[in-house]
């Protein structure tokens, strides 16, 4: 008898599938969003939640288990800035030829050595030679809306929770390391909560994979159970 464990679940998917399905099958296994995970502590007082949030992500960046982690306050890692420069233009549908004409590309250049000037212009000296258009820090402004912020951090809406997104290099289908991963953030957030009444929510497609790997490892067990009594 030949027994075959595996410990992704990339198996469900058909093996006669089209093109498409093959390309969603891709990317839940190794896009950019197969590692995500979204993190919210909740509960207690505000100055609480800050506090162990923000110790939460400088713990999970110390730990080298991630290739991402961003609260608000953290700075995007080298690598991402210098993925999302590379493309700046390709990811602002607003770019038009126009854009680059002599006429459009004086007033942008005098629009950004007017800023220097300001608060904010310092952290945008270096990048001035390379990108004049100013299109990474649109970017951005773009992605940050109009979310909630208290001492630099994400919050939700209501501000009750205050918010981390990470990134793993595993896939989601890798459940031996997105388990291991899993339980490292719980430990490191049980540590840090002490005897504050916090609680951590999580949830992406690792979060899910993890889920179903239990719910499934649970039904077998009272599966196997209930064919021996019978």
């Amino acid at each position: 008898v030949n027994l075959t464990l595996r410990s992704d679940l990339s198996f469900v998917f058909p093996r006669d599938a089209d093109a498409d399905m093959q390309l969603l099958a891709d990317r839940l296994q190794s896009g950019p969003t197969a590692g995500l995970l979204l993190m919210a502590v909740s509960g207690g007082d505000m100055e609480e939640r800050i506090e162990v949030g923000t110790a939460l992500a400088e713990n999970l960046v110390t730990s080298g288990k991630f290739d991402f982690v961003a609260n608000g306050r953290l700075g995007a890692q080298e690598a991402t800035l210098q993925a999302l420069f590379k493309k700046r233009y390709l990811m602002n549908p607003a770019v038009t030829a126009e854009d680059f004409t002599a006429g459009a590309l004086q007033q942008a250049l005098e629009a950004r050595l007017a800023n220097l000037g300001s608060a904010e212009g310092g952290a945008s000296q270096s990048l001035l030679p390379r990108d004049p258009t100013d299109r990474l820090r649109q970017i951005a402004d773009d992605w940050s809306g109009q979310r909630q912020r208290a001492a630099g951090l994400w919050l939700s809406r209501d501000g009750a929770r205050a918010l981390i997104m990470a990134s793993t290099s595993a896939s989601a289908f890798d459940l031996a390391t997105q388990t291991k991963t899993l339980a490292f953030i719980e430990e490191e957030f049980e540590t840090l909560r002490g005897n504050r009444p916090l609680d951590l929510t999580m949830t992406g497609p690792a979060v899910f994979a993890s889920a179903n790997s239990q719910l499934i490892r649970g039904e077998m067990e009272k599966l196997t159970i209930a064919s021996a009594l019978l």
